[in-house]
């Protein structure tokens, strides 16, 4: 049975399954996520932003422009939201491949970037560390097409510039790309690849099939 997410402003996630006999939708469950600018800042008018990763085994949602959730859809031994059914024994290879970038981090004489995710009390859902992973502004995010464990790239702009910044094109290109291998049972977030410099008007991540697959990055005068 086909299940649909939908996110809704200001901060809210509907599970809707699709009856294929009465051809209607369902409403399974809704989530509010309004709660957590309490005590915190948050931009008003900025829609959520949701990503599902091409397996089904989870989504990534950006609300308030200031909080970044992952949300297993499988079921786990901390999570009762399934939308899709888990695989057969399939094997969490995010924490194989955080120690694999921890060595390759040590031999090129850079830190691991591994960033745990916050779980709440009885919650299917985990708050990643958004500005700790340098998505202080975050544009769009995608999921890579053919990895398993799920890899999401997320476009950011870590200092906003402005149209009088033009003519100086080293205080223009502002956003950069950040690649994350994502651990659901564990709510953690490995950046396995970072690339900087890329102009400030991309908005817009584009994700490819394989071979030879990647991410597109549009912006409103280039494509990279």
């Amino acid at each position: 049975r086909d299940t649909l997410l939908i996110a809704c402003g200001p901060a809210k996630l509907s599970l809707v399954d699709y009856d294929p006999v009465s051809h209607t939708l369902v409403m399974r469950a809704v989530f509010s996520f309004d709660e957590l600018t309490a005590g915190g800042a948050f931009e008003h008018g900025v829609p959520p932003l949701l990503r599902a990763s091409p397996r089904a085994e989870c989504a990534l949602l950006a609300v308030h422009a200031t909080s970044l959730l992952l949300i297993p859809l499988r079921p786990t031994a901390t999570s009762t939201l399934a939308v899709a059914k888990a695989p057969e024994a399939e094997p969490d290879r995010a924490e194989e491949l955080a120690a694999l970038v921890a060595q390759r981090s040590a031999a090129d004489g850079a830190d691991a970037h591994v960033f745990e995710a916050h779980a709440e009390d009885d919650a299917s859902w985990s708050q990643l560390p958004m500005h700790e992973m340098g998505l202080t502004h975050l544009r769009d995010v995608t999921f890579l097409r053919g990895q398993a464990p799920p890899v999401a790239v997320a476009l950011a702009e870590q200092t906003p510039t402005f149209p009088g910044r033009l003519p100086h094109p080293s205080l223009t290109c502002t956003c950069e790309l950040s690649a994350f291998s994502l651990s659901v049972p564990s709510g953690r977030a490995t950046r396995i690849w970072r690339a900087a410099g890329l102009p400030s008007d991309a908005h817009t991540l584009v994700a490819l099939p394989e071979p030879p697959g990647g991410v597109l990055v549009i912006a409103d005068s280039s494509l990279l």
